[in-house]
């Protein structure tokens, strides 16, 4: 077993990837994962989800009931083989922990889930999207982490989600996506005056077109050195994923979202939007997200009349206002239940292979 760090200098520094989502941030991982000295571990929100429910002390150890039953919803929920932990390892490897901290808590947690030590790991990184609605709460836990946020065309993320909808989830409509997006953009525009240079934008578009360029900047950003090895990822993982797809019933949307990962980064799905949408959902996406879309370089095609635009505010309002009042719920419990709980269910429905 690992000698587990008690002093919190010990530890690596934990920085977040945040922003909408559907913006290459899983392309992003897997180049992370890949690059000598960093663990990034994809949207599990166990730093926050914990923080209250784990009783730490200096002087016995630590219950981790708490922790076992938390990753053993949050692994039924998951049948992407790329994501994959072992419960029995992390409870191993945790179970000798006696530490009053919560911080360094919950990092051991991100080092035990890729076992690895803290020696050899030079930065932890969570992806996490909702985080983007809890700064201050992880500032609280982590004073100087920074913060990366990746956003990608309006366009783009409502194509995005409207082509790749969970199964286990009611069909939401273009103008459900665009309200996310805005709502999310609008955050960001607080959190921008709020950390000044301790936020970094990453452009989805910029991305793809310059991989290696960008990574450069986002490793200055978060402390790290460049490895070009990291690039190599597909090799990494193609067996993986050729295991997956020989396994009794693969989940078909994991699957295609897998398989596209062993593809070279490409720039030919910036503008997919204009195929993936049709004229009027376009329209309607612009409608509502032009305005937020300039900020960040992305031009509209249409322009719209003041009087249009305000009736389609007026039509539009109650699928808007329910998601306003998710974000503004900020709960991890609802959080927890909509994309963990159900997607546990529908998997065990299913009989997904993982």
């Amino acid at each position: 077993m690992k000698q587990i760090a008690t002093d919190q200098k010990e530890y690596p520094p934990i920085h977040f990837i945040i922003g909408p989502g559907r913006s290459g941030t899983t392309l992003l991982m897997m180049l992370l994962n890949h690059t000598k000295g960093v663990i990034a571990t994809p949207e599990v929100k166990h730093v926050l989800f914990l923080k209250d429910r784990v009783k730490l002390s200096s002087t016995k150890l630590i219950d981790l009931q708490p922790v076992v039953d938390f990753f053993s919803a949050v692994k039924k929920s998951v049948s992407n083989p790329l994501n994959q932990f072992d419960i029995e390892l992390l409870e191993k490897d945790l179970s000798s922990l006696q530490l009053a901290n919560y911080p360094d808590f919950a990092k051991q947690v991100h080092l035990s889930l890729h076992q690895k030590s803290a020696s050899e790991t030079t930065v932890i990184i969570d992806k996490n999207n909702l985080y983007t609605f809890y700064v201050k709460e992880l500032l609280q836990l982590y004073p100087d982490a920074k913060f990366c946020v990746s956003i990608r065309d309006y366009r783009g993320f409502v194509a995005s989600n409207m082509k790749s909808q969970h199964q286990f989830k009611e069909k939401k409509s273009v103008v459900f996506f665009a309200e996310v997006w805005n709502c999310y953009l609008r955050k960001i525009n607080l959190l921008k005056q709020e950390l000044g240079d301790r936020l970094y934008i990453l452009r989805y578009e910029d991305f793809v077109m310059e991989p290696e360029n960008q990574l450069k900047k986002l490793a200055h950003f978060l402390d790290f050195s460049f490895d070009s090895n990291c690039f190599d990822y597909t090799e990494h993982i193609k067996d993986t994923v050729n295991e997956y797809k020989k396994t009794a019933n693969p989940d078909p949307r994991i699957l295609k979202k897998i398989e596209d990962l062993t593809k070279p980064i490409h720039a030919g799905s910036i503008d997919s939007w204009k195929k993936g949408l049709t004229p009027h959902e376009i329209q309607q996406t612009e409608l509502l997200s032009k305005h937020l879309g300039i900020q960040y370089g992305y031009e509209s095609t249409h322009h719209f009349h003041a009087t249009r635009r305000f009736f389609f505010l007026l039509i539009t309002f109650p699928v808007r206002l329910r998601v306003k009042l998710f974000f503004a719920l900020r709960s991890l419990k609802i959080h927890h239940y909509l994309n963990v709980v159900k997607r546990s269910l529908y998997n065990k429905e299913k009989g997904f292979s993982s």
